[in-house]
């Protein structure tokens, strides 16, 4: 769904916003920090310089960040 981070140290500050977005999200209960994470994730997506040309990069990451910003709004839209 998003281009594969190649860079461990860029990998590894990534699944740290993750796991740190997931356990807000998990004590807030607010669905605004899970869009925001995956916002920073896809931000982040960009920063390491990747094999595909970059309109592939951003065909690919654009889509990906809208899927998961649709399964959580219907989740969100589920749980109300």
């Amino acid at each position: 769904m998003f281009a594969r981070i190649e860079n461990r140290q860029q990998d590894r500050l990534a699944t740290n916003v993750t796991i740190t977005g997931m356990l807000l999200f998990i004590v807030t209960q607010w669905f605004f920090v899970l869009y925001v994470t995956m916002f920073v994730l896809y931000v982040f997506s960009f920063r390491d310089t990747s094999k595909d040309p970059l309109s592939k990069t951003i065909a690919v990451n654009t889509t990906g960040l809208l899927l998961l910003w649709l399964l959580v709004f219907l989740l969100q839209q589920f749980l109300r």
